[in-house]
């Protein structure tokens, strides 16, 4: 499936301080309405992405199968984007972890509380970006007007060769099992990379891999059969994902665990911890009591 001759996006530096992305959205949560941050010291690229609306497109919005009207809007707007930036237009995307009943129809997974859309996607048309390393801020756009529109929009509240991948079947695991320790817990992580196949698309990654395979066990489909039997309650965005799809192919998606939603006066969130062969009650109680604790904190005044 090739690709439309690239595009340049549009890029600005900004001068002076970054702009408080979350200023920002609080002053025009139309506007700004996702912010998306890497926090972790070993992560590849560590920026902030506070992602520009397109307010004249409707969400894509809804139950699972929804996921399947995401890849036409992605398909039918695809392009290369010569830029050199993560994200310089396309898709904020939300997978709730029921969206697997769209990938797996097998299963039938009870509704979560509250019940919230299996997929939200917006459309967003640029994004201002603040690098970790050296505390630069820019916009970026998918062409000259939408960052002649975000810098108006910030002015009015605070003073080449397409990426999609050629083909090829290679594999590699860059990183096998390495730790990675936050407040609360250690994390064992693994790094796989590899190329798609030229008819690809980015929906068909979200197919073959969603949810990630540490928040499920394997054979994957049982495993989470049981799961449902067990825990009787649909999860939403527990172990679901979030982040963006660009018009070019690029995807960045996030597992969502020590996550919090909000629906009223009232505050979600779950945890668990990964049942295995010699796992100890006690310990793994311990451990899910571990990661509560830090987002109980997150709470108090």
């Amino acid at each position: 499936m090739a690709a439309d001759a690239p595009v340049d996006a549009s890029t600005e530096s900004l001068s002076g301080p970054a702009p408080d992305p979350i200023a920002l959205h609080r002053a025009d949560p139309a506007a700004w309405p996702f912010l998306l941050q890497t926090v972790s010291a070993g992560a590849r690229s560590t920026c902030t992405l506070l992602l520009f609306a397109d307010r004249d497109s409707p969400p894509i919005s809804g139950p699972a199968d929804r996921l399947n009207d995401l890849e036409s809007a992605w398909r039918s707007e695809r392009c290369a984007q010569d830029s050199g930036q993560p994200f310089c237009g396309g898709w904020f995307v939300y997978l709730g972890y029921e969206t697997t009943g769209c990938i797996e129809p097998k299963l039938e997974l009870p509704r979560p509380r509250p019940d919230l859309p299996d997929v939200h996607a917006q459309r967003c048309r640029g994004a201002l970006i603040i690098d970790h390393v050296d505390g630069a801020a820019r916009l970026v756009g998918e062409a000259p007007e939408v960052v002649a529109e975000m810098r108006e929009a910030l002015a009015g509240r605070l003073g080449a060769e397409p990426a999609v991948p050629p083909p090829a079947l290679e594999i590699e695991v860059d990183e096998l099992m390495v730790i990675e320790s936050y407040a609360h817990v250690h994390h064992i992580v693994s790094n796989v990379t590899g190329r798609l196949r030229p008819d690809a698309s980015p929906v068909d990654v979200i197919r073959a891999v969603f949810p990630g395979g540490t928040i499920t066990g394997c054979p994957k489909v049982r495993c989470m059969e049981i799961i449902a039997e067990l825990e009787q309650v649909g999860r939403g965005p527990y172990t679901g994902s979030m982040g963006y799809l660009g018009l070019d192919g690029r995807l960045d998606l996030n597992i969502l665990i020590r996550s919090m939603w909000v629906t009223g006066r009232e505050v979600h969130f779950r945890t668990g911890a990964g049942i295995v062969a010699d796992s100890e009650p006690v310990s793994e109680l311990a451990e899910t009591e571990a990661k509560a604790r830090g987002l109980l904190r997150a709470l108090r005044p």
